[in-house]
């Protein structure tokens, strides 16, 4: 459309907002293709400008127009002034639509995707005014995690004693923290705070090591992932244990059993099954406290699949144990550990498990009379959680008082090995961490 020429300039600019600023402007009007009714219109709303000092985007304080970055600037040669430069440039653009080739959304002052005569009343009521665009906030920064440095933990130590490192020490500042992948590790999330420990037999080699790669967030934004390496330095004698401890392995529980101990009487050479029959001596008060203490260290060496304090139930009652016409000794019923005194086994202590798979659905711990308190825990934290025996022989030399899982017949109740009381312990750390790795390992089947 071929916009008329415009018939008078304006001679001089006022920068107020009074009627002054606007009698030239609306002598100009009839330069714009407005109807004769709109141009009266528009010059009487020039010529008397609605509230005087009020704009219909931004903020008009004296002579100065306030405008957010976001907002339609009718500054449009920026020199920052509203002034008849402008308005030249206005009247080229009345009339285009965002249809047209030379559309240019800028002079759209209300933002209808035409420039039309509504935009000449926004582009009226701040002419003359200096123009100040505010700058824009600051962009949301996503946060950044610095490069955490390699960490190291020996195999048994890091099993043993889970490491911890605080992600809020490498990022300014963070809503929360996430996992993304894990690399032979076994790793845990609270707050900011990872902990983490060496998963199975996993150690560091010179082509495969641990890793963990987390990232935080903040205000919806993703930080970067950073991964963070750790070296798992070997312990070769736990290995070799593990490797011995797991060769006759009988799976692993992997829903936490019931519990039983029956007090009463032990089953004699003679006795049948029915531990109603058995004319044995009862299992004495230390001998059940050895039981009790031993259920409870299950959770120490599993690092943490049984609870701290086991749900066990003390029971003289025979028909509590007792399941005639199941095979011998009985099975319990499934999700039970039964311990009882028994001189009918061959040797001072005997476990049976009942399994589904690599599953032990059931179990049941026997002990002779004369067994002492290491037959007690062997059996518990050695078969009790599914590992086998370890004997001494020309290729593996090792002794009872390296590891619960050894046995060699013999009976002692104050065992001591590398500083550690079994009086007091019942195992070692090296202990500890092959029952932890095994439950790792089966875990993941």
């Amino acid at each position: 459309m071929k916009k008329p020429r415009l018939e008078g300039r304006l001679k001089q600019v006022s920068r107020s907002l009074g009627r002054a600023a606007f009698i030239p402007l609306a002598a100009a009007v009839s330069s714009l293709p407005f109807t004769s009714q709109a141009q009266a219109e528009l010059r009487y709303r020039t010529a008397f400008p609605p509230g005087g000092n009020r704009a219909a985007k931004g903020v008009v304080v004296g002579n100065t127009l306030t405008l957010s970055p976001d907002e339609p600037n009718p500054d449009f040669d920026g020199d920052g002034n509203v002034g008849f430069g402008d308005f030249l440039q206005f009247a080229r653009a009345f009339g285009t639509s965002s249809t047209d080739f030379n559309w240019d959304p800028q002079y759209d002052l209300d933002s209808d995707d035409i420039v039309a005569f509504s935009d000449f009343l926004h582009f009226a009521r701040v002419y003359g005014n200096d123009v100040v665009v505010e700058d824009p906030e600051p962009p949301i920064e996503p946060p950044l995690l610095s490069e955490i440095p390699l960490q190291n933990i020996p195999q048994v130590d890091g099993t043993v004693n889970p490491r911890t490192l605080n992600l809020a020490d490498y990022v300014d500042e963070a809503d929360s923290y996430e996992i993304v992948e894990t690399h032979g590790l076994v790793t845990s999330l609270e707050d900011s705070v990872l902990t983490y420990r060496p998963r199975s037999t996993f150690y560091s080699t010179e082509d495969d090591t641990a890793y963990v790669k987390v990232k935080a967030r903040k205000d919806d934004l993703e930080s970067n992932v950073e991964t963070i390496n750790v070296d798992i330095e070997m312990d070769e004698r736990a290995m070799q244990i593990y490797s011995q401890a797991t060769a006759q392995a009988k799976g692993r529980w992997f829903e936490v059993p019931e519990d039983i101990v029956y007090d009463g009487n032990a089953r004699n050479p003679g006795n049948s099954m029915d531990p109603a029959e058995a004319t044995g001596p009862a299992p004495t008060s230390e001998q059940l406290d050895w039981c009790i203490e031993g259920f409870e260290k299950q959770s120490q060496i599993t690092s943490g699949f049984f609870p701290e304090t086991p749900d066990t139930t003390m029971t003289s009652n025979p028909t509590d144990i007792y399941h005639e016409n199941q095979r011998y000794p009985f099975t319990p019923p499934t999700g039970q550990a039964v311990a009882f005194w028994d001189n009918t086994i061959p040797s001072l202590g005997l476990t049976s498990t009942y399994n589904s798979g690599n599953r032990i659905t059931a179990m049941v711990l026997n002990f002779r009379t004369e067994a002492g308190r290491r037959t007690h825990i062997h059996e518990i934290l050695c078969h009790g959680v599914g590992l086998g025996d370890i004997y001494s022989n020309n290729i593996f030399d090792i002794s009872a008082t390296e590891t619960i899982f050894h046995v060699d017949g013999s009976e002692g109740n104050s065992l001591v090995y590398n500083g550690v009381d079994y009086t007091a312990q019942g195992f070692t750390p090296q202990d500890q961490a092959v029952v932890t790795w095994y439950y790792d390992s089966l875990a993941e089947n």
